[in-house]
């Protein structure tokens, strides 16, 4: 078993040495200083609280000055998997579903919030149904879904509210859909009619069906043209009936809520005045929110600085992302072959240890009491909060005022106005 990290350590002749905090933090803010701030790079998970993450997009955006935020769990993916709470079917309401459909998971899956989900099917006794057999291995949930919705318009099978004018940009959506070459989107989902066919009259006779999918295997095209289909069949109109999508952490969705996207403020909101002023006002200083593509400039080799907190072990394929960018900073709990490649590793600290907020896929928010204090001279807020003064801002460092300032960003009222639009 590898010891946990509990000190930094900074690689000097291409060997790790320990060093202090009070160094190390020196060293970072002599580095990242000789290049230019656009040219720093962000990089979470969504293991880490929304304290944490809101706390690193403020180092980011008022001490740096670099907007270059993003996670693995989204990098190159956008941000359209950011939803309405009231077009999620909540855990709560699961009781009232006749069937859950679960996609892209299979019973065994270890996912907390699928578990959730089987649990309370098992208790109410909801028939469940795993479509990872109904489905070829090689399944394209987008091109399937739209052969799904090109047949229901095709033959007049959409009915309810959505289509008699609750749903925005119907008719501009039926007409694109219906000249689409059926048989061509087919070949494209890799499905038959049989199984489009088959789908529908699955989903069909339930009451109150509810599609429970895996997020991280479906792309935000597919989701949305899910969504039509929920639309399409109103089965969004009732309780206990309509969609639910599992993120991958347990706090994924605090990455929009506090604005780890580039063009995401805290709130959830896009960048506007209004979100920027706010920003301004309590961190006093200027706040880069400069728009960009984090994706494209990994690829591009733009960045020359990285910072990378997290909970999570790093994957193969986003290794190759990083390796190369010349000065990285790692937050880490256990030196492992992985990360070799830093140049400066810092500690980190367990949930338990910080506290703070995290909110599930039907953003209900829960609270985590810290049980014990992180072995450590500093935990991964207090590490942040030194290196944001060191780069001019103002303490900010303790759970309860972090809260008060990031809530100040979401703002009340119905976002109705982008609900119910049928996205082509």
């Amino acid at each position: 078993m590898k010891s946990r990290l509990l000190k930094p350590l900074r690689k000097i002749n291409n060997e790790f040495v320990e060093v202090p905090f009070s160094e190390v933090f020196q060293y970072i803010l002599q580095k990242v200083k000789e290049k230019s701030p656009a040219s720093t790079l962000f990089l979470t998970d969504g293991n880490l609280s929304n304290e944490e993450l809101y706390q690193i997009q403020r180092l980011a955006r008022g001490g740096v000055k670099s907007n270059a935020l993003a996670s693995f769990e989204y990098l190159g993916r956008g941000e359209k998997f950011y939803f309405d709470k009231n077009d999620i079917v909540p855990f709560a309401e699961l009781a009232l579903a006749t069937h859950i459909f679960f996609f892209a998971f299979d019973a065994q899956s270890e996912h907390k919030e699928f578990q959730k989900s089987k649990n309370i099917a098992e208790r109410y006794q909801i028939a469940t149904t795993f479509l990872n057999s109904f489905f070829p291995p090689t399944i394209d949930y987008f091109y399937f879904f739209r052969a799904v919705n090109h047949y229901l318009l095709v033959n007049n099978l959409a009915k309810g509210i959505f289509i008699e004018g609750v749903g925005k940009n119907f008719l501009n959506y039926k007409e694109k859909v219906i000249n689409e070459n059926f048989q061509q989107l087919l070949l494209l989902a890799k499905a038959t009619e049989q199984l489009v066919v088959q789908f529908i009259e699955l989903i069909g006779k339930e009451v109150n069906p509810v599609l429970v999918y895996q997020e991280k295997y479906f792309s935000s095209a597919a989701i949305a043209e899910m969504t039509n289909f929920a639309m399409l069949t109103e089965i969004q109109t009732r309780m206990g009936s309509g969609l639910l999508g599992l993120k991958a952490n347990n706090n994924s969705q605090g990455l929009f809520d506090m604005g780890f996207f580039p063009s995401l403020a805290p709130g959830g909101n896009k960048w506007d005045e209004q979100n920027k002023e706010l920003a301004e006002n309590y961190w006093q200083t200027t706040v880069c929110v400069e728009e960009q593509d984090v994706f494209e400039n990994i690829k591009k080799n733009h960045f020359q600085n990285l910072f990378l907190f997290g909970r999570s072990k790093i994957e193969a394929s986003d290794l190759q992302l990083i390796e190369n960018i010349p000065f990285k900073v790692i937050q880490t709990f256990e030196v492992d072959e992985t990360i070799r490649f830093a140049d400066v590793l810092l500690p980190a600290s367990y949930p338990e240890e910080v506290g703070g907020i995290y909110t599930d896929s039907t953003r209900i928010p829960r609270s985590v009491t810290p049980i014990r204090n992180a072995p450590l001279s500093y935990n991964n807020l207090k590490q942040v909060d030194q290196l944001s003064q060191l780069f001019g801002l103002a303490p900010l460092v303790s759970l309860d005022d972090i809260f008060v300032e990031y809530i100040s960003f979401f703002r009340p009222g119905c976002r109705s106005a982008s609900r119910h639009f049928f996205t082509l």
